[in-house]
């Protein structure tokens, strides 16, 4: 059995919670408050989440946990099956974590109501990378779903509750977005505000 340490407002965790439930994998919840986290999870990874517990396995950080479901349960499989497809979404993966989520995290710690240009502009940019790369049926990489999407909604997802708005000039961004807002995984797994 599988089970999850995860805070309900992470956005890493987010991923993997998407990801399981796109896999459509069944598993035992352990949601950790913002305060000292259970000893067993300081034991695992020095406190931090997400966590997945596979029987007495433990595998911590989002990217080897996705990576780690993917190659256990392989269907339905949320990365190309050639080479170079793995290749890509990877690459987007990393691509998101380095320029995406520094300003998404930032908007979240300044809070809603705070007007702050320069990060407003440093979040468009981050974001007008992936308004180019969809195409226009709203498919990121022609998949439905894949390990690149879970990272970017999930970033997109902490964008908003934190006050962001998805720029109107990003009309692919729309698109992609009310796709992914239309899907189970979705629309069950959300992030939770800060208290």
């Amino acid at each position: 059995m599988l089970t999850l340490y995860y805070k309900p407002t992470c956005p890493y965790s987010l991923r993997v919670r998407l990801v399981l439930a796109e896999k459509l994998l069944p598993f035992s919840r352990r949601v950790v408050g913002e305060g000292d986290p259970p000893p067993e999870l300081v034991e695992l990874s020095g406190g931090n989440v997400p966590v997945i517990m596979d029987g007495s396995f433990a595998v911590a950080d989002s990217t080897v946990i996705s990576e780690y479901l993917e190659d256990a349960f392989a269907r339905p499989a949320l990365r190309p099956p050639d080479a170079r497809g793995r290749a890509v979404i990877r690459g987007a993966m990393k691509r998101i974590d380095a320029e995406v989520m520094e300003p998404v995290e930032a908007i979240a710690e300044k809070g809603r109501g705070h007007a702050d240009p320069a990060l407003a502009a440093k979040m468009h940019d981050a974001f007008a990378v992936w308004e180019h790369t969809h195409r226009d049926n709203g498919l990121l990489f022609g998949m439905e779903f894949s390990l690149a999407d879970a990272w970017l909604i999930a970033a997109v997802e902490k964008a908003l509750l934190a006050g962001w708005e998805l720029p109107a000039d990003f009309p692919k961004l729309h698109k992609w977005h009310g796709r992914m807002r239309e899907r189970a995984s979705v629309r069950t797994e959300r992030l939770m505000p800060p208290a």
